[in-house]
């Protein structure tokens, strides 16, 4: 048997010392941590990112109007106003930052 570490084994009928144990654990390793990498790097939603992976920041000049489908609790700002000028009204520095206040305030 196999620990696959999650309290799962995979049945093995070869000695644990032998050669092709280990070459078969390696190779089960490899497909485990390849799968892992994929889940990580595939986009789970649409939003764009940055090189590294990471969601890219929204620009501070893009209009509310732009994002009132994506984020239901802007649908009561100026759609004319921009992204920017909402943080510095709310005093937060993100998107993320200014959607939570705007939900703890009931909108």
């Amino acid at each position: 048997m196999i620990n696959l570490g999650n309290g799962s084994h995979i049945p093995f009928c070869v000695n644990k010392n032998s050669y092709y144990y280990y070459l078969f654990y390696l190779h089960i390793c490899y497909l485990c941590i390849n799968k892992l990498i994929e889940i990580n790097m595939s986009n789970i939603d649409d939003r764009a990112r940055d090189n590294d992976g990471r969601i890219r920041a929204k620009r501070e000049d893009t209009k509310v109007e732009n994002l009132k489908g994506t984020y239901p609790e802007l649908g009561h700002i100026n759609g004319n106003m921009h992204i920017g000028t909402l943080q510095e009204k709310l005093g937060v520095t993100s998107l993320s930052a200014a959607i939570k206040k705007l939900r703890e305030k009931g909108y």
